[in-house]
């Protein structure tokens, strides 16, 4: 019997193998396919030598992190001087979810502050001192947010960090505005919102992200992707990942502050 029972054992364990080897092999078909649009950052730093931008984009990826419910759904999110901000579409069994720092062995359990379904935005914790993983010394570690006055432009160049298709630690993908001032509307729950168009990689996963400008500001969060049969990750000739505008943001950030008081 104990002979059989390691058979069994050793059939799962390469099963187990097979599924995570063939899941990384689509991922880079995905990958493969799609790469007149997505540009990993390396590469494009590589090519063009802008240094610089390259060593502030990956402290950048400090303030990025991955968020999972108990269900195993996933997003990207961020820190900001506010607090660690997400989307509100990752369904909620509890208050709590696990929040994972790329640099840390295990995740941290984070409860939700507030959630504003209407604005597809969610605020998960206020503390702007987190420890750091590595070297247990509390650090404030956050992207800062364009100002309010701040016009998002089209053909503007953007900067996405997130957990696309699952990948981490977070990826950096490069893109630019492809359409401003337009609306999101879905029906149930009722949602308007105003939103922007990039043409940067991204995939499932990558909701919540944040999208950056040149001067490294927060001026989006990353919504959804847009779908085609005969594409992977749509380009600048059709329509490309949606981001909730700045203003929505502090909106939703004024709402929090006024409900506090």
């Amino acid at each position: 019997m104990m002979v059989i029972s390691l058979k069994v054992d050793i059939k799962m364990l390469k099963y187990m193998m097979m599924r995570e080897v063939c899941g990384w092999l689509v991922y880079c078909l995905i990958v493969v396919a799609s790469c007149n649009t997505l540009h990993l950052i390396d590469k494009h730093i590589t090519v063009h030598q802008d240094t610089d931008i390259f060593d502030k984009l990956k402290s950048c990826k400090n303030a990025v992190v991955w968020i999972w419910n108990s269900s195993g759904q996933n997003v990207t999110g961020f820190y900001t001087k506010y607090g660690l901000l997400s989307v509100a579409h990752l369904e909620l069994q509890s208050k709590n979810v696990s929040v994972i720092d790329y640099r840390a062995e295990f995740p941290e359990i984070s409860e939700v502050f507030y959630k504003d379904e209407t604005r597809d935005l969610m605020l998960i914790d206020r503390k702007r001192m987190r420890k750091n993983p590595k070297t247990s010394s509390l650090e404030e570690v956050y992207l800062e947010l364009a100002p309010r006055n701040y016009k998002i432009q089209p053909g503007e160049k953007v900067y996405v960090i997130g957990h696309l298709a699952g990948v981490y630690p977070s990826v950096i993908t490069i893109g630019r505005v492809t359409k401003v001032d337009k609306k999101i509307i879905s029906v149930i729950p009722l949602v308007v919102m105003d939103c922007f168009e990039v043409d940067a990689g991204i995939w499932y996963g990558s909701s919540g992200s944040p999208v950056l400008n040149e001067n490294l500001q927060v001026i989006g969060v990353i919504n959804r992707i847009r779908m085609y049969p005969h594409k992977i990750i749509s380009n600048s000739d059709s329509e490309g990942g949606i981001a909730i505008s700045l203003n929505t943001i502090y909106e939703f950030l004024d709402t929090i502050k006024q409900n506090n008081n």
